[in-house]
This record gives structure tokens, sequence and C-alpha cells, in this order.
């Protein structure tokens, strides 16, 4: 990466942070972990090295977090890099749908035509609740509030979803367009969206 396209994402990087930060509260419940057969979300703590599976965070470890700007940043680019890194899928592409989708932590924009909603950064679709509450163990109110208002959660399970839909779809360009839509059109648009989004940051993405 040249010189020009590292200053542009340092710089997208703090947008980001911006808006994921300043829109909402802090983040209720600590970040998810995923284990490694990219099934089944599991909830640590930082205490928590190696957690049991499907262990959650004592209800005094819940606080919030109060994160300067600078801090903001770094816990932002620490959670898109290491959920690319767990489902080995391009951070960039993460990033170019964290663009196109616009969302921030707390958003619940919707209601969609199917009466579902569209919940945090990644705006991840609220049909995927039942299945996250279920690895999770707990009820669909408790996985929807955490998806919608934890940052770093909602940046995991998006990058879990995607992971899915380029094994389903086949290609990483049809995968980008299955996290929007399995129908062509309306997919294919999306899909050209986030390249286009990742060309405009300096990413100089190809179809794959």
């Amino acid at each position: 990466m040249d010189k020009i396209s590292g200053m542009l994402l340092i710089f997208f990087f703090a947008v980001l942070a911006y808006a994921f930060f300043s829109h909402a509260a802090q983040p209720r419940v600590q970040p998810l972990t995923y284990d490694q057969t990219m099934i089944s979300p599991k909830i640590s703590t930082p205490e928590q090295t190696n957690p049991e599976p499907n262990a959650l965070p004592p209800a005094s470890q819940t606080k919030p977090i109060e994160q300067a700007p600078a801090k903001a940043t770094e816990v932002l680019t620490r959670c898109i890099f290491m959920a690319s890194n767990t489902y080995q899928v391009p951070t960039e592409v993460v990033i170019g749908i964290m663009y196109v989708e616009g969302g921030h932590v707390g958003q619940e924009a919707g209601p969609n035509l199917n009466g579902t909603y569209d919940l945090g950064p990644m705006q991840v679709n609220s049909l995927w609740v039942p299945k996250l509450a279920q690895l999770w163990h707990v009820d669909n109110r408790t996985a929807h509030n955490w998806l919608r208002d934890n940052g770093c959660e909602n940046i995991y399970v998006g990058a879990w979803i995607l992971k899915q839909k380029i094994a389903e779809a086949g290609t990483l360009y049809n995968g980008i367009a299955y996290y929007h839509s399995a129908a062509r059109r309306p997919g294919k648009n999306y899909a050209n969206k986030v390249l286009t989004a990742m060309d405009h940051e300096g990413f100089n993405s190809q179809e794959q």
C-alpha cells in the first residue's frame, strides 16, 4: 500500500471510530470471541483467556467502558482486524461493507418490508437473532440487544455471516452480494457499491 493509500486508511478508521462511538452509549457487554469451527459464537471476559464454551460474563463485568477518541480508534481497528482474521475474510471487504451500510452502535434501522430490522455498524438483519440466541444460550431479546448495542460483537457477527455467504455463493464477489440479498439484481448492485467504496478508500479492489 503506497503512502497516500495508507493515509486514506488511517483517515477512514478515524471517521469510522467517530461514527462507531459517538451515536450511542458504550457497549453494554464485553466483546465476543468465536470458536475456530466458525459455528458457535461464545462470550469471553478479559480475565478468561480460554473461556468455557458459552460462558457468559458476570453482570459486574458488563459496565460501559469510557473510551478516549484515540482509544476508540484503536478498539475499532482491533475489532475489524480480529474479526477478519478469525473468519479469514478480507479486512478491506469488511470495511467496505461497513462504509456502504453506514450503521452505528445502537442503530436499529427499519422495519424492512418483511418486518425485520438492521442492527448496528454492519447492519446485521434481525433474522439472525434466533440463531444467535440459540448459539449464545440467551433469549432473543438479549441477543438482539447485544447485536445492536455492542460494536465489536456486531462486527464479529457480520464477518461470521460474510464467511458463510462466501462459502454459499462460491466467490468473494457473490458472497458480498449475498450478504445483502440472494436476489441477483439487488445483490449485484450492493456488491458493486462495496467494491466502489473499497476503491474509493484506496484498497484497489478486484472482482473475484
